[in-house]
């Protein structure tokens, strides 16, 4: 598999970002009226969206990750970044439409939420999608593929402890632990 950065994620990001809002506003709307929508308050939210969404992306470390070993962690960043990008989106619409910097007409105060939405959706998926690959087992060659065979772990998979093995002392079950018992040997 190919080696994907952060700097592949960012180029991503910058391509995607513009895209969104579009996608977002036909869904709002239906498609014979995207064109009414196409003012300067529409291509003012996308060069805001634009510079705004990334900075926060950066500040929350999404592009300084490990991506192919993503956690929950991760995921709690980008759905945190993804809200406060929504709600700077979401005040800025609210903002222009209060005091009308441009004529014409306004930018849907839903917009913001529909692509703080596909927003989480794109940017969560690429970043997980990544993880997905990296599974092992998920995309492996079966060429590629050497069995193993374990001895010795235990039934959860952990390596055995010093009590576990025979001829050590180990505790009573249902005492305080204080008093210890030897397992009977094996004698034929």
């Amino acid at each position: 598999m190919p080696t994907v950065r952060n700097r592949h994620f960012l180029i991503l990001d910058l391509m995607l970002i513009p895209t969104l809002p579009f996608v977002a506003l036909m869904l709002r709307v239906e498609l014979g009226q995207v064109p009414l929508y196409l003012t300067s308050d529409f291509w003012l939210y996308i060069l805001l969206a634009t510079a705004i969404k990334p900075v926060v992306f950066y500040v929350f470390g999404l592009y300084s990750r490990y991506w192919r070993f993503a956690s929950v962690e991760d995921l709690l960043s980008i759905m945190w970044s993804v809200s406060l990008t929504t709600i700077l989106m979401l005040f800025l619409v609210w903002l222009e439409i209060e005091l009308r910097f441009f004529s014409g007409t306004r930018v849907p105060l839903s917009l913001p939420l529909l692509d703080g939405m596909l927003t989480f959706l794109l940017i969560g998926g690429s970043r997980f999608s990544l993880r997905m690959l990296g599974e092992p087992g998920a995309a492996a060659d079966p060429t590629q593929v050497r069995r193993a065979l374990i001895i010795g772990g235990r039934r959860d998979g952990r390596a055995p402890r010093a009590a576990d093995r025979p001829g050590r002392p180990r505790a009573v079950p249902g005492s305080s632990g204080s008093s210890t018992t030897t397992p009977p040997s094996a004698t034929c």
